[in-house]
């Protein structure tokens, strides 16, 4: 992004060009709208997740990727919040109660005191990040003793995603690397962001459990997860295709079956069906 050369600053033409989530001409256009319509919706699933239906009240939380802020908004009102986020455009886009400290940060350095957060979230966002090799030490460095580490991300070896990539919406790009993505598909199929940052790079369930081992505990929330959609929870679905999968389901009367098959273990339903990964990690000693 250019600056002027008399003020220094971006202007407001140069700004809107970047604000591609902001563009009804984009293919996911409507996606990203439908999920900031649902913020809240989405910062109350992930209270049911960790706290199975308690209220969460007097933590010190970290959202990190918190975009426009809705989530770092929701939980502000009972808890301390710091909400992060590399793109200032969507810092500036957002409006956060003056309690919350935002902060724009690079989520590999972030510049915070060690040992002061209860819950730090990683809502859909971790994807997007090109982890370090530390990214998971320099977290849970982060989080007190007993504190707990929010995850919720696609996954890469699910046979829906293979089907319909989640941010990109075709075939077998879910399982493509991050410069495979910039590499191939972009300048065929997204000229417009060949020169885009926060490319997602989806993880299996492995990838998460062997680069935060020895580090946390990872709980699936499955079960949980599934048992708050069929029950109305508007937080957990949002894109074109899972949608699609969800009426599918409803129509011919399957959501029963599903729930008796889910669990929260480490097996080939999570591995290779399950979508999204939602996952609450507690650090360990």
């Amino acid at each position: 992004m250019q600056a002027n050369k008399e003020t220094g600053r971006t202007s407001l033409q140069d700004k809107e060009k970047h604000l591609y989530w902001l563009d009804k001409s984009h293919p996911n256009y409507e996606r990203w709208k439908r999920s900031r319509e649902i913020s809240e919706e989405r910062a109350k699933l992930i209270e049911l997740l960790i706290s199975d239906e308690e209220k969460i009240s007097g933590k010190i939380i970290l959202d990190i990727g918190s975009g426009t802020g809705a989530t770092a908004a929701y939980f502000s009102r009972e808890n301390s919040v710091v909400s992060a986020d590399i793109n200032y455009l969507k810092i500036q886009e957002g409006i956060l109660p003056t309690s919350v400290l935002s902060v724009c940060a690079d989520a590999n350095f972030l510049p915070m005191k060690k040992e002061i957060f209860d819950i730090i979230i990683l809502q859909d966002v971790i994807e997007h990040i090109e982890l370090s090799p530390d990214f998971f030490k320099e977290l849970c460095a982060l989080l007190k003793p007993d504190g707990i580490l929010y995850i919720s991300t696609p996954n890469r070896t699910s046979f829906f995603n293979l089907l319909s990539d989640p941010h990109w919406g075709f075939p077998f790009v879910a399982m493509m690397p991050r410069a495979a993505i910039k590499k191939y598909f972009l300048p065929i199929f997204r000229k417009k962001e060949v020169h885009r940052g926060g490319i997602a790079q989806l993880l299996s369930l492995d990838d998460i459990s062997h680069q935060s081992k020895g580090l946390v505990h990872v709980q699936l929330r499955t079960v949980q997860a599934l048992q708050a959609l069929f029950a109305g929870h508007r937080g957990v679905v949002w894109s074109d295709f899972h949608l699609l999968l969800i009426r599918i389901v409803k129509g011919l009367r399957l959501t029963g079956m599903l729930l008796y098959v889910a669990n929260n273990e480490n097996g080939y339903l999570n591995r290779y069906l399950t979508p999204t990964f939602y996952c609450v990690c507690k650090k360990l000693p």
